[in-house]
């Protein structure tokens, strides 16, 4: 069990790390040529989603709610490591009591949610690429694509799944 613990506390570590560095670079959006449509867009080739642009916002809700579900997520990641060290310290301790493995559930159902927003907000991103190409910045279909910053929460959420399984196992298991 000690070895599923220290597993687990790496792989959260390394998932806040990625989920950070992505949710607050600003490489969500890049394009090969600079963006010349507005003065606020002058000579930038990538968005990002902080800071939160209500110009965007308010004529693409779907990136505001992309935004919000990655804030949520960085939320949850705030949550998740003290919960995980409290258990684990109490897992130690105590050995897995009903109320650990409780706490182990609770665990697995954040980083479940920490994935489901994360594929959500950068399928919504993805898929609305063009319209966003066509209506603010008029570039060629072909110059907008998901930036580093998405790839980075992408991989989070994928070693989130990992979490999920250790810490579901850890819930469900009987030692």
């Amino acid at each position: 069990m000690l070895a599923l613990k220290i597993v687990l506390g790496a792989l959260l570590a390394l998932s806040f790390v990625l989920n950070a560095v992505g949710v607050f670079t600003n490489e969500w959006v890049t394009s090969k040529y600079p963006l010349t449509v507005d003065a606020e867009f002058q000579n930038m080739k990538s968005l990002g989603i902080i800071p939160y642009r209500t110009e965007v916002t308010t004529m693409f809700p779907w990136f505001g709610v992309a935004e919000i579900l990655m804030i949520l997520t960085f939320v949850l990641f705030l949550l998740t490591i003290p919960l995980y060290g409290l258990l684990s310290f109490k897992a130690r301790k105590d050995d897995l009591q009903p109320a650990i493995r409780a706490g182990f559930g609770a665990l697995s159902a954040m980083s479940l949610t920490i994935f489901l927003f994360t594929i959500i907000s950068v399928i919504l991103i993805a898929v609305n690429l063009v319209g966003l190409n066509s209506i603010l910045f008029k570039l060629s279909p072909e110059s907008l694509s998901l930036g580093y910053s998405a790839w980075l929460c992408v991989v989070s959420s994928i070693l989130m799944i990992g979490v999920f399984g250790a810490s579901a196992f850890m819930s469900y298991s009987f030692y």
